[in-house]
This record gives structure tokens, sequence and C-alpha cells, in this order.
């Protein structure tokens, strides 16, 4: 499943690139008809604040009850994907040795603390839906 967040979602579009889905991040320029468009062309779903977009309408303002807004409706499954993309650009990651290379902008992941507390989220998102550990 791909996406497309407004502006005013970028963070959810972020962590939704992070569990591995390809997830385009509007601009704060970009006009809610062109919106429309480029998730149609594209074959996105579109993710917006704004209840005048023809989108799935984000009702939440916290991160984490954005997620179960998202996951629940599209019937994800959260969990710490083997393929998660780049939280900058949307590219795919390369591992090389113990790191992840996105290979679209260059930019370099690694295991830190970081990495802990985006596993407590998904935990708390599976706990959130409902769904065994």
């Amino acid at each position: 499943m791909k996406f497309l967040c407004d502006f005013m979602l970028s963070r959810l579009g972020r962590w939704l690139r992070i569990l591995g889905y390809d997830t385009k991040i509007a601009t704060g320029k970009d006009d809610d008809k062109l919106l429309e468009e480029l998730a149609e062309l594209e074959g996105r779903v579109l993710l917006t604040k704004d209840k005048n977009v023809k989108g799935f309408l984000i009702r939440s303002d916290e991160l984490l009850d954005q997620l179960v807004e998202v996951f629940s409706r599209f019937g994800l499954e959260p969990g710490f994907p083997e393929k998660s993309r780049c939280s900058v650009c949307n590219g795919e990651l390369e591992r090389i040795l113990d790191k992840w290379r996105c290979k679209q902008c260059g930019k370099v992941y690694w295991e830190g603390s970081h990495w802990l507390r985006i596993k407590e989220t998904v935990e708390l998102l599976k706990k959130k839906l409902g769904l065994r550990n």
C-alpha cells in the first residue's frame, strides 16, 4: 500500500516510511486539487487533516493515534519491517554490514537508541490495535 500525506501529517508520513510503507509527503505549497490528482495518478491513499480534501481524514493530532487510524482502517499489520524506507526521502534502504544506507539520498542508518524507541512505538501500536506480541 502506498500513501501520500498532506503537509500537516508529515510526522505520520515519516513514521509510515520507517514502518516500510512507500509514502510521499506533500510540501506546504501543494494545493488540495494537486494532491488529490497526484494520489490518484500514483495509486496512493491520500491521508489528510483537511475535511475539504478527497482522502482519508485523520482525526487525531497524536502520532500513535494517527497510526492506529491508518493501520486499523487499511488492515495493516504493524511490525518492524525488513524493508524499511528512508525517513527523509522515501528511498529504499540497503544493508551494508551493520548499517543501512538509502539508495536514493545516501543517508546512513544504524541501530542506536532511536531503534529502541521505534520498537517501543510498534509494541504500543500493536497493543492499541488489540494484537498479540
